[in-house]
């Protein structure tokens, strides 16, 4: 009797994995896309692999060094824009100037991100810090509304972020540059 009722049931499994593939057989196609194509829980659907770095709307870049704000920048894909201060150890600038500009210089610096440097996101404690001390964290808004971004610190003798990480700050800085001293020139004959 045993023997019988195990035949049954190993019977059983088959036929229905057998039916389910049945069920499946004329759209394969339509199985791989969703597949291809995971679902969040509000409803969006994931961007498609290399485009994630094509949502980001906002991106800001703040150092301090020794808790004092050194550089904040902040772009948006609309073009607004924020700047205050150079990057430099000795900042004597603390005057934030906000504005708008054409979108050209955002996608120019969110030209430097990628979705293979987006999968480093977080924080680093780099080690052996020597000099000033300094934190540098970058923020990055995403289309559905989310938020990530890359912390990171370190000394300013040590070695510090990583190159594409750099290669990033230096950009958003040379992008806004002339921004910031046309407006810094504006804003101080208004005054005077």
């Amino acid at each position: 009797m045993k023997p019988f009722l195990i035949g049954l049931i190993v019977f059983a499994i088959a036929a229905l994995v057998v039916v389910r593939l049945l069920r499946n057989w004329g759209r394969p196609g339509e199985a791989r896309s969703r597949l291809r194509q995971p679902r969040l829980m509000d409803g969006l659907s994931v961007p498609p692999a290399g485009t994630r770095y094509l949502q980001i709307q906002k991106i800001s870049i703040a150092l301090d060094v020794e808790d004092k704000r050194a550089l904040f920048i902040l772009l948006a894909s609309d073009g607004t824009i924020n700047r205050m201060g150079t990057g430099a150890l000795e900042n004597a600038e603390h005057g934030l100037y906000i504005g708008r500009t054409s979108t050209a210089m955002f996608e120019k610096v969110r030209s430097f991100l990628n979705d293979t440097l987006l999968e480093h996101m977080g924080s680093y404690d780099l080690k052996d810090k020597q000099g000033a001390q300094c934190r540098l964290n970058i923020g990055l808004q995403f289309a559905d509304g989310t938020e990530n971004g890359f912390l990171f610190l370190y000394g300013a003798d040590s070695m510090g972020p990583p190159t594409p990480i750099a290669d990033l700050v230096k950009e958003a800085i040379r992008a806004t540059d002339s921004w910031y001293e046309n407006f810094k020139r504006t804003a101080a004959k208004a005054k005077g």
